[in-house]
């Protein structure tokens, strides 16, 4: 991995600052996830990365009720926040899954999956490219190599369900804690 920042810039300041990273994962020679398109903007309420992904071949961000299962990279905006309401195409459901798989020209495929619960937004662009936009929180990836489709989603099938163990662990911790705390 590779950082390159800007002498003049304010990672905590109320300002946007601007950071370049290089981040290439490689496996038979090939690129698997370049950042180098954009900078990554970081601040308190906003974040932004922009990759190129090696085909336009993608798939995923659900959530959303979509008019195929491969995207449109005419620059399509896929918002995502936490909404109930009833399937509506372009719109956002009941939780925010920013997951993709990109089968790439020689038939190999790679996921990327953004754990973050803040509003955000994707655009699928042409180059071909993806720009995440986040309202805060943190740029936590889970990059799943493949190097099949299947192998993507076995990989993504399996860290969900740790997640998902994760989180019940924590949240029974704290359900248990609540009243101890209240007498306390």
């Amino acid at each position: 991995m590779l950082m390159k920042r800007n002498i003049m810039m304010s990672l905590f300041g109320n300002d946007i600052s601007s950071v370049a990273m290089d981040v290439e994962f490689q496996t038979k020679d090939r690129l698997r996830w370049d950042t180098s398109l954009g900078d990554l903007i970081f601040s308190r309420q906003y974040l932004q990365i922009t990759t190129i992904v090696p085909s336009t071949s993608v798939y995923g961000f659900g959530e959303h009720e979509h008019p195929s299962f491969k995207h449109n990279m005419n620059f399509v905006n896929y918002a995502m926040f936490s909404r109930d309401q009833p399937p509506t195409p372009f719109t956002n459901l009941y939780g925010v899954h920013p997951f993709y798989m990109c089968i790439e020209n020689d038939s190999n495929a790679h996921g990327i999956l953004l754990l973050n619960s803040n509003a955000q937004d994707i655009t699928l662009s042409p180059n071909p490219s993806l720009t995440f936009r986040i309202i805060g929180g943190i740029l936590d990836f889970y990059v799943f190599l493949g190097p099949t489709p299947e192998y993507v989603v076995q990989q993504y099938t399996e860290v969900s369900r740790e997640l998902a163990a994760a989180h019940r662990i924590m949240y029974c911790k704290e359900t248990l804690n609540y009243p101890y705390c209240q007498i306390i």
